[in-house]
């Protein structure tokens, strides 16, 4: 009929089903280094309903990725390392909360320290203000040392670092209140983001530049934590 030339009408009838499904982290970790001192870095795999979570968090998650590809070219580490990819963090930071819920004490006593990368593609060099001297809410003792070394590492890039505070709206608010380890991480801000929470967090709302930036403060990061072996 329409080789023919007819013209015909098509009616389409969409639906979605948000249903409770299981969830579950994803965990990897180095086979060598010290498992007494163990360096966690994590980002959150989710997203939220009405986001495709490009910069929120897939940035974050890609992050990981690529320091395991970089990690895995370079000698052991002194320290093991440890990479987390968190469960329902838009639902209320579950995965991580599970995740130290479940830990033995044994298990918790090896967690030397916790890095966390969330939203790290668009805005600026932002850094978790771990010692308090911006916002005036320090992490616990150490947070300050992971600080300084995401600092070093943007500013070996040339870049300005941006304090970011503390305010234990992502997955670090667990190893920091429940086990009072050191925390820390890099962002690049929410409101530089006009695609937070939005069906626009595509691929094209990525500044691949600042992503990039943030890769390499994660490294530098992690090679004196772990490869060194540096006790926050």
């Amino acid at each position: 009929r329409l080789q023919a030339g007819e013209r015909l009408t098509v009616g389409l009838k969409t639906g979605n089903v948000i249903d409770r499904r299981p969830t579950q982290n994803v965990i990897a970790e180095t086979v060598a280094g010290d498992a007494s001192k163990t360096v966690v870095f994590g980002a959150h795999l989710d997203s939220v309903i009405d986001g495709p979570g490009i910069n929120d968090n897939a940035s974050g998650s890609s992050l990981l990725l690529e320091l395991i590809t970089a990690l895995v070219q370079l000698a052991s580490p002194r320290y093991k390392v440890r990479f987390a990819w968190w469960a329902a963090e838009e639902r209320g930071l579950w995965g991580s909360d599970h995740y130290v819920s479940e830990l033995s004490a044994s298990e918790a006593a090896q967690v030397l320290a916790y890095v966390n990368f969330d939203m790290v593609g668009k805005g600026f060099s932002g850094v978790f203000d771990g010692d308090g001297s911006a916002f005036s809410k320090p992490g616990p003792a150490g947070s300050g040392t992971i600080q300084k070394l995401l600092t070093q590492g943007f500013q070996g890039q040339g870049l300005t670092v941006t304090p970011a505070e503390l305010s234990e709206r992502t997955d670090y608010r667990a190893f920091w209140r429940t086990l009072g380890k050191p925390v820390g991480g890099t962002h690049s801000g929410v409101s530089q983001d006009r695609c937070y929470h939005s069906a626009c967090d595509n691929v094209t709302n990525i500044e691949f530049a600042t992503l990039t930036s943030h890769t390499k403060a994660a490294a530098y990061a992690l090679a004196v934590m772990a490869m060194k072996g540096l006790d926050v």
